[in-house]
Parts: structure tokens; C-alpha cells; sequence
């Protein structure tokens, strides 16, 4: 799981790169603007750990051989 996060917490601020798809001058709008901000510092990491932590509970259900996750460590 710390390999998974660390991969997605890397690129997770090039969220932003999904409005090159919207309308013409939206990516100049909005890149680089709110996800490497200091707004991105605070919650980016902390919506990372909550899904990782989701998700380690629902493959905890199926498989008897899950290790402990510690969310404190994770964040």
C-alpha cells in the first residue's frame, strides 16, 4: 500500500491536467492553480490516505491474509 501511495500521491497534483479536455482556454485557467497550491498541500494528502484506507478495508473483507494498514503512517 505505501508503494501504491506513493505513486498516486506523486502525480496526484497533475489532477489539473483533465482541463485540457474541457473548453479551449480552460487549461490555461486552471493549471497549475489550485492542485499545487496550498489548499493541495493540506487536502490532496489527506483525500489520498482516506481512499487508500477505503480501499485496504474492502480488500481486507475478501482476503484473510491483509496486514494492519496505519493510517497515522500512511498520511
Amino acid at each position: 500500500m505505501g508503494t501504491a501511495a506513493l505513486i498516486v500521491g506523486a502525480n496526484l497534483p497533475d489532477v489539473d491536467a483533465i482541463t485540457y479536455f474541457g473548453a479551449p482556454m480552460a487549461d490555461l485557467a486552471w493549471r497549475r492553480g489550485w492542485s499545487h497550491g496550498v489548499l493541495a498541500l493540506v487536502l490532496l494528502p489527506v483525500l489520498l490516505t482516506g481512499t487508500l484506507v477505503l480501499l485496504h478495508r474492502l480488500r481486507e473483507r475478501r482476503s484473510s491474509l491483509a496486514r494492519a494498514l496505519h493510517s497515522r503512517q500512511l498520511l
